[in-house]
């Protein structure tokens, strides 16, 4: 049996490809990387998953805190664009403090899923020549501020 524990409001279907949790929390991180699927191009051309992202440069990543024993959803702005794909750690330092840790990608100009194209995974200096600006961070959510 599934149940639904929350229903995070989004203005746009943005890329999440995994979430962090501690005992108490899921935390979403919602980048300014989003899909705009055309139905049009869906159905009748051969686009391909790539071209449909889009990206807001200007915008700023929002971290959502579920808590899971009754579902109440606190945002948090990062205040820049960030995405993560995969965290390594998530932890409470006390019940007003979540700690999320992973490898962030802050070049908003960069694309990371650029190296997946068919020309760049042809050898090893197509997968490892680029500059994505992965760097491992640490996100101290504070739910007194």
């Amino acid at each position: 049996k599934r149940v639904v524990i929350a229903r995070i409001p989004m203005e746009r279907s943005s890329i999440q490809h995994a979430f962090a949790m501690t005992r108490e929390y899921a935390i979403i991180f919602d980048p300014p990387w989003y899909v705009e699927p055309s139905l049009v191009d869906i159905v009748f051309t051969n686009i391909h998953f790539q071209e449909m992202i889009k990206n807001d440069i200007n915008g700023t990543t929002k971290i959502h805190a579920v808590r899971l024993s009754d579902g109440k959803i606190t945002t948090f702005d990062a205040k820049r664009w960030s995405m993560i794909l995969h965290f390594g750690n998530a932890y409470q330092t006390d019940e007003d403090t979540i700690v999320v840790e992973g490898p962030a990608y802050e070049k908003p100009d960069s694309n990371p899923f650029k190296i997946f194209l068919h020309d760049n995974i042809q050898d090893a200096a197509g997968l490892t020549g680029h500059n994505h600006g992965s760097l491992f961070k640490r996100y101290i959510l504070n739910f007194k501020d």
